[in-house]
């Protein structure tokens, strides 16, 4: 039984917008995965987590536009995770560049 309500399919490359939403989606949420990590050990990186959690914020907001409203991430929305990690890619180079 898959709890999984995000659909997800081996789209081709000229499938429709919504199987690249969801194809998106999904690398979205590796990013997501990723700079939650690189969070939790900001010590150990200066420029890590502002370089992947922009990634991650894009890649969420390309496939909202794409037509994907859910997504697997704490907060559900991908323009909200969007502009969360966009805070912590903004927010993170700042802290770095201040103390540098």
């Amino acid at each position: 039984m898959n709890r999984d309500p995000i659909e997800y399919s081996n789209a081709a490359p000229d499938a429709a917008p919504k199987d690249k939403a969801v194809e998106l989606e999904k690398a979205a949420f590796n990013f997501c995965k990723a700079a939650t990590l690189m969070l939790l050990t900001l010590p150990l990186g200066r420029f890590a987590l502002p370089f992947v959690a922009a990634i991650a914020s894009l890649l969420f907001l390309a496939a909202h536009f794409l037509g994907q409203k859910t997504t697997r991430c704490v907060l559900q929305k991908p323009l909200l995770v969007c502009a969360f990690w966009a805070f912590v890619a903004g927010a993170s180079l700042f802290w770095i560049l201040k103390t540098k």
